[in-house]
């Protein structure tokens, strides 16, 4: 029984192009026929009187259909399981198997369309499902806007498949592959259908060209299932393509591409990934499968998540992926043990539109464009690895422990380090250029960093924005090399420590200013020396533990409140010390040294020690003297002046006072100079009071007035 095909339209008809070589051709006999010709409109394959010179094709035939004048634009039904030696369809014509199998034993072309009213007729092979394979060749040829479409038929190729410019593959079911090369070259476009889809699977050591030989082929995953909410879905299996790809993937919401290829793949820079995800379906939208280079244009659309699930991801530097208002770009969700490595590339997503990434990844470089103002980051669920220089402009969230392998810079506005369980290792140099280390509760460093090893090891924070200090609110480990080489862990703007900083082994420098809180706990260990080259501001309740020293760097400056202590740790001061800045005040050390380059301010204000005036009290070793003493005077404070013969202990030391300042101090308060006597017992340093004279501008100002006074009365 006939049956009419209504045949998809797409493209524009080629005429045939058979049609001169069969004019006036003989046909032998059915026992010898080599061609077989289709000579009727739409029938059944068996019936012989629809073949020219009424006789079905055998398996030494070669099959033409559309090549006599009466077949065009319509159908040939199986109605048998034949075997040909090849097949040419053309003319608009469609062979359908209808749940036979059809075996050609040689090669297959499928080319040709023609306009009919309301479309285009296309030459077209529809292979329907059946039990085993439903249609092999050796080579599969589409041309000419010619259509393959699969109902649930496993295929075979067994040496290659070429689809021209304009020619479709479509539909769901399986294409194998055994040949070795290019197996199978796409100029035109992949089109799966949904659910199952297109599977196409190398049996062999073929590889598939995707793009074809122009670079233009198309995979479009873009039919819609309104039911399951399910779009195109297309699998490739196999060693890998034969190039990177050049071409179009058009994915719309709820399509997937599964890519299970040894190799990995790559889209090029000439190749674009463009992703609509409007729509209703909760179905995601989903490239996976395996290692996926991205070097070319990404476009995601429409609100919605779509997710890059494959073992690895690379993003070129190459790569830019635009993200507008509300989508979302999603890798490794799955939980996979993969890896993403951000060599680069531009990401420009808008308002509230977001990246996350949920599995490891290497961030070597990129630029990450988006607004602050909105809800909009960039979130590392998992541990990331820094080696390069990124830019966020816009927000950026790390919850995984993070590593320095490299020299790192990240430009950044707003950046959330982690939270309490996020460690950091660095072990390279790390320069962080933020506007903002806040976002919500997390403020600095909540977690855990350790800066050790070799000697470039180091943080940099440079607050770019209206803040000019971070926070260390967890714990931060710094430590040098054995020896007595300073190294520099801690630069840039100031950093509050209201957490821990511990200090292991050799001389670690901070650079910065910095300020130890009340709630501050700072360990150094034995071998170690804390270095402070900036402005140090030591709270009173801050905790000190350990045995190692806290050195006050040359041209640094380091403020000890009233009441702060160093517990067990010794102070080393070659920069300029004050015990309660502002105020007098009483400060505790268990060793001190005051080395050639120190300048020690005291400021005398009454008699009390600790309330009157300053007084340092080293309760563990001794005190080791040298550099300068500076006293200050302060009458504003109850207007209290000292008078010659006062004695006000400055330094107390059970286990000894050793060494001198290098000069004897004095103060100027008004017009009048005081002169003090330093006093060197055994276990204390007392300054006494030893003279008031005038300052010399006040002598000099005096004798100028007397000067007048006489010249007046010579003159009256």
């Amino acid at each position: 029984m006939n049956r009419p095909v209504h045949a998809p339209c797409f493209s524009p008809r080629l005429s045939a192009r058979l049609l001169p070589v069969l004019a006036g051709l003989a046909v032998a006999g059915p026992a010898t026929a080599q061609n077989a010709h289709w000579n009727t409109q739409s029938g059944v394959w068996s019936h012989a009187p629809n073949w020219f010179s009424n006789f079905v094709p055998t398996p030494a035939s070669s099959v033409f259909i559309g090549s006599m004048p009466p077949a065009f634009n319509a159908g040939v039904t199986l109605n048998v399981s034949p075997t040909v030696a090849n097949l040419t369809i053309t003319d608009g014509m469609s062979l359908i198997t209808d749940s036979r199998s059809l075996n050609v034993t040689g090669d297959t072309v499928v080319s040709g369309s023609n306009p009919v009213d309301g479309g285009i007729a296309h030459s077209a092979l529809i292979v329907d499902s059946y039990d085993g394979t439903a249609f092999r060749t050796d080579n599969l040829t589409l041309d000419d806007g010619a259509i393959l479409l699969l109902r649930g038929a496993f295929t075979n190729v067994s040496d290659t498949m070429t689809m021209q410019a304009g020619t479709r593959t479509m539909g769901n079911g399986h294409i194998w592959f055994g040949g070795s090369g290019s197996t199978f070259v796409n100029n035109g476009r992949l089109a799966p259908g949904t659910d199952e889809g297109l599977t196409l699977r190398q049996l062999g050591a073929g590889r598939f060209n995707l793009d074809g030989t122009t670079g233009d082929g198309n995979i479009w995953l873009d039919y819609y299932d309104a039911p399951s909410g399910r779009a195109g879905h297309l699998t490739l299996e196999g060693v890998g393509l034969s190039d990177a790809f050049s071409g179009r993937i058009d994915m719309r919401r709820g399509s997937r591409l599964t890519m299970d290829l040894d190799e990995g793949w790559t889209v090029d820079q000439s190749g674009l990934i463009d992703v609509e995800l409007s729509g209703p379906s909760s179905v995601p939208t989903v490239i996976e499968g395996s290692a996926f280079t991205l070097a070319g244009l990404m476009n995601i659309n429409g609100l919605g998540n779509f997710r890059i699930d494959s073992d690895g991801l690379t993003i070129a530097p190459s790569a830019v992926v635009n993200i507008p208002d509300g989508g979302a770009l999603e890798v490794g969700i799955s939980g996979v043990d993969s890896q993403t490595v951000i060599d680069g590339g531009i990401f420009n997503f808008a308002g509230n539109s977001n990246i996350n990434f949920y599995d490891d990844a290497i961030i070597r470089g990129g630029v990450f464009n988006s607004d602050l103002s909105s809800y909009g980051s960039v979130d590392f669920f998992s541990d990331t690895d820094w080696d390069g220089e990124v830019t966020f402009n816009g927000r950026v969230r790390n919850f995984g422990a993070a590593s320095v392998d490299g020299p790192s810079v990240i430009n950044v506005g707003e950046f959330m380090m982690g939270d309490s369980d996020t460690h950091w290792s660095v072990a390279a140099p790390l320069v962080i250029n933020a506007d903002s280390l806040t976002y919500g509760s997390i403020n600095g460093l909540e977690g855990s960093m350790s800066i050790t090893g070799g000697f470039l090891n180091n943080l940099t924070v440079n607050m770019t924005g209206s803040e000019d200090s971070w926070r260390v609110g967890g714990s931060l480990t710094i430590g040098g090399t054995p020896g007595n080489f300073p190294i520099t862990r801690v630069s840039g703007s100031r950093m509050v420590v209201d957490g821990n900083l511990n200090v292991t082994t050799g001389i670690a420098r901070v650079t910065s200013d910095a300020d130890f809180s009340n709630s501050a706990t700072v360990s150094i260990d034995s071998s170690a020396t804390l270095r402070m080259q900036g402005i140090t501001t030591v709270a009173p309740d801050t905790v000190f533990s350990g045995e190692g020293w806290l050195h006050n760097g040359v041209g640094a400056t380091i403020r000890m409140a009233d009441d702060s202590s160093l517990e067990r740790v010794g102070l080393r001061n070659s920069g300029d010390l004050f015990v309660a800045r502002a105020a007098a005040g009483r400060a505790s050390v268990d060793r001190f040294e005051s080395t050639a380059d120190a300048a020690w301010t005291v400021d005398i204000r009454g008699m009390l020690p600790g309330l009157g005036h300053d007084q340092l009290v080293v309760t563990g070793g001794s005190a080791i003297l040298g550099g300068e003493l500076i006293v200050l005077l302060d009458p504003a404070v109850g207007g209290f002046r000292p008078e010659v013969g006062d004695e006000f202990t400055i330094l107390q030391a059970s286990a000894g006072v050793f060494g001198t300042f290098v000069n004897v101090p004095g103060s100027v308060l008004g017009s009048v100079q005081y002169g003090w006597e330093v006093i060197y017992n055994a276990n204390s340093v007392v300054l006494r009071l030893d003279r008031i004279v005038p300052t010399p501008g006040a002598i000099a100002l005096f004798g100028l007035g007397g000067l007048m006074i006489a010249r007046r009365r010579r003159i009256s």
